[in-house]
């Protein structure tokens, strides 16, 4: 029977992306990874892939934010009655 996941992948993602933002991908090893993560490298495999999969998901998440940062920014514009 598999072990019960112990992490969340949001957390992990976060991490990594973190990661990659300072070293870039040619320059992040899985080693890095495994150890700012603090998940083991096989439950990496296992629940997201392998590490241009968790590039992916990196910018991915990178992307997410970005459009949260701007949806809540136009927001607070409508809210001051600034938006045209």
């Amino acid at each position: 029977m598999p072990a019960k996941k112990t992490f969340q992948d949001d957390q992990v993602i976060e991490k990594i992306m973190h990661l990659f933002w300072q070293q870039g991908y040619y320059h992040t090893s899985m080693d890095e990874i495994v150890i700012t993560s603090g998940v083991k490298k096989q439950s990496l495999y296992n629940a997201i892939g392998d590490k241009h999969t968790l590039y992916l998901r990196a910018l991915q998440r990178y992307h997410q934010q970005t459009l949260m940062r701007c949806t809540q920014a136009m927001q607070r514009l409508e809210q001051d009655g600034a938006a045209p």
